[in-house]
């Protein structure tokens, strides 16, 4: 999944200005600031992007049941309004993602 990711073409997560869609937070390991509607939509579209990458990537029959896989089930079961404590990185890191 992760080799996956990495490959994941992100050419449309910046404005075509050549400048960041997040503003504030270059080379400062800052949090991103949405600032404007249309920064918002931007990361809306980044995110629906994810989404799809994720849906064509769980749906290929290939796919090995492995920490990932588990986490994206054992998510998907949990009633709605559930809270979730998640204690380990990469449990904290596959719900994330998902």
């Amino acid at each position: 999944f992760f080799q996956q990711l990495a490959n994941f073409d992100t050419k449309d997560y910046q404005r075509d200005t050549g400048s960041s869609p997040v503003s504030g937070t270059e080379n400062s390991g800052s949090s991103p600031i949405i600032d404007s509607p249309e920064n918002a939509l931007t990361w809306q579209q980044a995110d629906a992007a994810a989404a799809q990458f994720l849906g064509r990537f769980f749906a290929t029959d290939s796919q090995p049941f492995n920490e990932f896989s588990a986490m994206r089930q054992a998510l998907a079961m949990l009633p709605d309004g559930t809270a979730l404590h998640l204690a380990n990185s990469m449990a904290v890191r596959y719900a994330n993602i998902l």
